[in-house]
């Protein structure tokens, strides 16, 4: 029997209707017969888990970031997902398919602090991402960037050299500009092209990299990686960390 198909949803910004377009994609396929499974991998904007709720608009208790922040403990007790998903009412799909959905988690309830501590960017020693939609991610971000490196903004590949010093980000304001500022004078460029960033000094370079959106201002003025680009830089996200030596689950 052949694996079933998986397609990603993915946007450069938010507030374009993927969740509208995932959920009616779901819903279409559920309507010809398809058994579907959706899951929410915008774990900083969710928005799925709630479009295909149940017929009050009830989700799971749990979602991806509990998952991800439990994995270790579920797959250690070979504990099963059914807290992690909820199931749309068959009175809801006249077709006869059927939807399951991971939402990313349930809001407040201290989203906000699981997702910080959630360590979701490059895996190590070659493992796979523990969701298909993440690793697909990862291959898309490590595509684009080697285009970018190789064709309109060659220059990144010097971006991505200097940053190596700190992969984790956010980072200060200050930070980048520093870690910009490391061997300025040395080659931009791969493979041995000479190459010269397009700003004659690190602060308008950050700017610039603003403004075309490899880099987004945080609301607290630090300076994140979108998606797209994080993988690509070989940079992953704070958190994931293991304090006062006991495990942290997302339930807590």
């Amino acid at each position: 029997m052949d694996a079933p198909g998986t397609v990603l949803f993915y946007s450069f910004k938010g507030g374009v209707g993927r969740s509208t377009a995932l959920a009616a994609c779901a819903l279409h396929l559920a309507s010809e017969g398809d058994r579907v499974v959706v899951l929410d991998a915008g774990l900083d904007s969710p928005g799925v888990g709630s479009l295909l709720g149940g017929l009050d608009g009830t989700t799971a208790a749990w979602g991806v970031v509990d998952y991800l922040l439990e994995r270790p403990i579920v797959e250690a007790a070979g504990l099963d997902l059914d807290d992690y998903y909820h199931r749309v009412p068959s009175s809801l799909l006249p077709g006869g398919g059927e939807i399951l959905v991971f939402p990313a988690g349930t809001p407040g309830g201290g989203y906000v602090d699981k997702l910080a501590r959630l360590d979701y960017g490059v895996p190590q020693g070659g493992q796979k991402h523990p969701f298909v939609a993440l690793q697909a991610l990862d291959d898309v971000s490590s595509d684009h960037v080697r285009q970018a490196t190789t064709s309109e903004w060659p220059w990144l590949a010097g971006v991505r050299t200097r940053v190596k010093g700190q992969r984790l980000v956010p980072w200060a304001y200050d930070e980048i500009v520093e870690l910009l500022q490391s061997d300025w004078d040395a080659d931009w460029g791969s493979e041995g092209y000479h190459v010269r960033p397009p700003e004659s000094a690190p602060m308008p370079l950050v700017e610039y990299l603003l403004e075309l959106g490899i880099f987004r201002r945080r609301f607290d003025g630090r300076i994140d990686v979108p998606d797209l680009y994080l993988f690509g830089l070989r940079l992953r996200r704070k958190g994931g960390v293991r304090r006062g030596g006991e495990i942290r689950t997302g339930r807590g």
